[in-house]
């Protein structure tokens, strides 16, 4: 397939979208993201773009376009963009139900959360059998969007108690801290820190950590759990009382501890327990020093300690001593030399430090293409920075996709080279052949009007976009509107938007069982003053859940006589 995105001149990837990150609110820069959004790669490109521009109300076409990508990260990315949409539920319900990707499905539980319309479809979801993590690493993520989604029900309470062991961290510890919030549920959660499994305890050790009446369990778990990942977690959330105190130096004290309980001791120190912090500055695991020198305060002894540490041997070590630093403006200098660390993770440290440091605004940008993580941290510190923001957009690089279309309508619109264009709708690759069916129809070009009546479908929604607003293919777009095929009904409808004649023919299309076919009827009548009262009830509509997946995201059909591979469906 034709590459679409110019990876020319970069580093790496990662610094592609960190440039787009770095300028999703300026608005100079919409109209390329947009373009990114439509026709980037790779996925990470497209993926980003459609995330950037997601709050811009124009961008919703370009967000429901992405929606029936083949990329599944694609797919997930423009449905988590269209939250704000209320009328994207029903595609969103469409897809819960019959997209194969669990990280897809996950970002449509998430957007349908909270309406109670939509209740009975995550129940659903929840109650049927999930892929094992082997077979798709995002089955846990969507069984996590489905128990956050439905944790305020009490048949799926029950349910979840008897799956916790199996549930990912982060949602273990949401269900027991939202269980420990009900006082009917305290008992239940208490009695966990004796779980066989060792998890479980974990989880419930955090979840408890406001409550008075297992402080002792909590300390016994502290000092003598079996288990390094209980004792982390029991520690961390001990309160600071003498007892408590003398059961952590105790722990921190032991160089035989497991290295992660050490860890949470230091993250949860307090003022007045510096000088056990300063203890660890020598200590022979790397990890225990780079978090003692975070953990340091702003007295002169602590100052000096951090300072110290910027001539460790180990890179992360002084990579979270420069990090510690940012908390006082007259140590910035102190930070400038290690732009020039040969480790690029004390670099970047270093850059986002200094990036709210004026002066050293003209070394950042010297950063701006080097490879990760240097170059994108250097776009996000610059862009705040007015001055900057040229040389940022300069790192936008075109699709060469959109770059593609513009040429083709030139030569669409020549005598001398339009037999070329039209050559180009029998090439192998069906993005050349949509761009060009694109460039012919806006030259009014016969060919493409033609292949409206094309037998196949792919050509009859493809020709109905291309001709949009062209008058002499009216006609024949108010025939495809009947058109067997709904990606063929939402393409016509697309088409005639703002064709006041056709508004009552494309408003039956409001009462379509496919989504997707909605959704491009709404778009299209979006200036029409007579379906405003239609639109606005179906936003009290829950969705129906008989639609036709297959016209939200068709994939492996015959197109044009061929067959589809993924990524090569058209934009």
């Amino acid at each position: 397939m034709i590459a679409v995105w110019d990876t020319s001149g970069w580093s790496d990837m990662g610094v592609g979208v960190a440039a787009i990150h770095a300028l999703r609110d300026d608005w100079a820069s919409q109209e390329r993201l947009r373009e990114l959004a439509l026709a980037g790669e790779p996925v990470a490109i497209r993926e980003a773009a459609l995330l950037a521009v997601a709050l811009a109300p124009s961008s919703l076409p370009v967000l429901r376009q992405g929606v029936t990508a083949a990329q599944r990260e694609v797919r997930a990315a423009s449905v988590a963009g269209l939250r704000a949409d209320p009328l994207a539920r029903p595609m969103a319900a469409h897809l819960l139900a019959s997209d194969p990707s669990c990280g897809v499905r996950a970002a449509a539980a998430t957007l349908l959360a909270g309406d109670p319309g939509y209740t009975p479809a995550l129940r659903r979801a929840l109650e049927a059998p999930l892929p094992s993590p082997g077979v798709d690493p995002e089955a846990p993520r969507l069984e996590g969007a489905l128990v956050r989604a439905l944790i305020r029900e009490p048949t799926v309470i029950e349910q979840v108690k008897g799956r916790l062991a199996g549930l990912a961290s982060d949602v273990r510890d949401f269900v027991l801290e939202d269980l420990w919030a009900r006082p009917e549920q305290r008992s239940y959660v208490r009695a966990l820190l004796a779980h066989e499994a060792a998890l479980v305890r974990a989880s419930a050790a955090r979840a408890l950590r406001r409550d008075p009446e297992v402080a002792s369990a909590l300390l016994g778990l502290a000092a003598g759990d079996p288990s390094p990942l209980v004792r982390a977690a029991a520690v961390s959330v001990l309160g600071f009382d003498a007892v408590a105190r003398q059961v952590k130096a105790g722990r921190l004290a032991d160089a035989s501890e497991h290295a992660s309980v050490r860890v949470a001791i230091v993250e949860t120190m307090r003022a007045g327990e510096e000088e056990m912090v300063r203890a660890l500055q020598s200590d022979p695991s790397p990890t225990l020093r780079g978090i003692a020198a975070s953990a340091l305060r702003d007295d002169v002894a602590s100052v000096a300690a951090r300072r110290a540490l910027l001539d460790d041997a180990e890179p992360f070590v002084r990579a979270r001593a420069v990090s510690s630093l940012a908390r006082q403006d007259a140590l910035f200098d102190s930070v400038m030399p290690c732009l020039e660390d040969p480790d690029p993770h004390v670099r970047r440290a270093a850059i986002e430090v200094l990036g709210r440091y004026p002066p050293a605004i003209p070394l950042l940008r010297r950063h701006i293409d080097a490879p990760s993580p240097v170059g994108p941290a250097a776009m996000q510190a610059l862009r705040e920075d007015p001055e900057s923001l040229p040389l940022l957009r300069t790192r936008l690089r075109p699709a060469r996709r959109v770059e593609r279309r513009r040429r083709l309508r030139d030569l669409a619109r020549d005598p001398s080279s339009v037999a070329g264009v039209r050559a180009l709708l029998d090439d192998p690759d069906v993005l050349v052949r949509a761009d060009a069916a694109s460039a012919l129809g806006d030259a009014g070009d016969e060919t493409i009007v033609r292949r409206l009546d094309d037998p196949d479908s792919w050509w009859r929604a493809v020709a109905a976009r291309a001709v949009a607003g062209t008058a002499e293919a009216r006609e024949a777009l108010l025939r495809r509107l009947g058109d067997g095929d709904g990606t063929v009904r939402a393409a016509a409808a697309e088409a005639l938007a703002g064709d006041e004649a056709a508004a009552p023919r494309v408003r039956e299309l409001l009462d379509e069982p496919s989504a997707a076919v909605r959704a491009a009827a709404i778009t299209a009548l979006a200036g029409d003053a007579g379906s405003v009262e239609r639109i606005a009830a179906m936003l009290d509509e829950p969705s129906d859940m008989d639609g036709d997946p297959a016209q939200l995201a068709p994939r492996g059909r015959s197109r044009a006589g061929r067959s589809t591979r993924a990524g090569c469906a058209p934009s």
